[in-house]
């Protein structure tokens, strides 16, 4: 069953720890089948990916 899932967080932007971790999290739940949105006070945002996520 696809399951719609929202972040919420006061911005997503950058390499913080915070954005890292909502896309790590957003990466697993797509591959899963699942859709997710974020949600920022901050706009625009930008989740800045480089495929390490160590």
């Amino acid at each position: 069953m696809v399951k719609n899932i929202g972040f919420v967080s006061t911005r997503f932007a950058g390499t913080d720890g915070v954005t890292l971790e909502s896309s790590k999290w957003a990466e697993v739940l797509e591959q899963k089948g699942h859709q997710y949105t974020y949600h920022s006070h901050a706009r625009p945002f930008r989740v800045i990916l480089d495929g390490n996520h160590s």
